[in-house]
């Protein structure tokens, strides 16, 4: 949002990485390449989405996120699923959610009002954090913390990747696709103690983004989703496919 060198090098990893993840996973198992992005923020992935060949708008309950998206001349609405809902016509083929299930009160309800905007065979694609993972648990014990993974009030849900699939299980859904990322505890385990220093979280986070942009995106993907087959990773990233005639 500041803009400069920093926010140029982070948009860069984020699209080489995380966009460039879910627009796999879209062409992959979406039926078609209409998508719709909640919680879209600024605009950036509905922006990488639309350059790579999906039609995809976005929406978010932040005004003045929008109006930043707008005067982009991104497809982004002031509005909440809920209400878009209510108004919209048509039906998507994808449906992503990107850091957004652990901030709302009610992570079932707009679930499930996301799968009645999705066409048949629709897929979703969720990130959230991994937390209450065993590399948590162990780097806790070594460093004598608290839990610092623990948000409140920003984050009200928790999950991880069992937990998860068992909640889209619940709501209509089946996983076909899912992975890990960087498993940040990794630095904790090592001595790197960033939680309550910045400088050493700063270093560890490029260390991180040096590995992942100097490996290709195909060995990345098939590292992180062995992580996810074992719980690890500092996030979720989860493809789910709408269940047929439930």
């Amino acid at each position: 949002m500041a803009g400069g060198e920093e926010a140029l090098q982070e948009r860069d990893w984020i699209t080489k990485t995380l966009y460039a993840d879910i627009a796999y996973y879209l062409g992959e198992y979406a039926p078609d390449n209409r998508v719709l992005d909640v919680g879209s923020g600024t605009g950036e992935l509905v922006s990488y989405l639309n350059s790579v060949g999906f039609q995809a708008e976005g929406i978010e309950p932040s005004i003045q996120a929008v109006e930043i998206a707008n005067n982009k001349n991104l497809p982004v609405s002031h509005a909440t699923l809920e209400d878009f809902a209510d108004r919209c016509s048509t039906t998507f083929d994808g449906i992503t959610f990107l850091n957004v299930l652990e901030h709302i009160p009610d992570p079932a309800r707009i679930i499930l009002e996301a799968r009645d905007l999705l066409s048949p065979e629709g897929i979703i694609c969720i990130l959230c954090p991994n937390d209450f993972s065993g590399l948590q648990i162990a780097a806790q014990h070594k460093m004598g913390t608290s839990a610092w993974w623990i948000a409140l009030p920003d984050h009200i849900n928790y999950f991880d990747f069992s937990s998860l699939e068992f909640f889209l299980g619940k709501l209509g859904f089946y996983v076909v696709d899912s992975q890990g990322d960087f498993p940040m505890e990794l630095f904790l385990l090592m001595g790197d103690g960033y939680i309550n220093d910045h400088a050493i979280g700063e270093r560890c986070h490029w260390k991180r983004v040096s590995f992942e942009l100097s490996i290709s995106a195909e060995l990345r993907r098939r590292i992180y989703r062995v992580l996810a087959s074992i719980g690890v990773g500092r996030h979720v990233l989860m493809v789910a496919k709408k269940v047929a005639n439930l």
